[in-house]
């Protein structure tokens, strides 16, 4: 297994980035911080990538210990998506 720390986009901190919060159908209904959305449990839009090799391994990465949600877990690589950011 190879595991990558993870690196946060554009180095801003995953809880005060802005995210947009939209309806199933995908309309977006409003933007708040990360932290809220997740507080909230509000839908979002993100993406994660699934990287493997011939031999059929999957490339995971450790979240750091200092998450407040899940610390020290190994997870697919991923982010949320940005507002008006192109996500299809």
């Amino acid at each position: 297994m190879i595991v990558l720390p993870r690196i946060l986009r554009r180095g801003a901190s995953s809880w005060n980035e802005q995210i947009e919060v939209v309806e199933i159908s995908g309309q977006v209904l409003d933007v708040r911080s990360a932290r809220v959305v997740h507080r909230m449990g509000l839908r979002h839009r993100g993406v994660v990538v699934f990287v493997c090799d011939r031999e059929g391994r999957f490339l995971l990465q450790r979240r750091s210990a200092k998450r407040d949600v899940y610390p020290s877990v190994m997870e697919v690589p991923g982010e949320h998506c940005m507002p008006n950011e192109t996500f299809r």
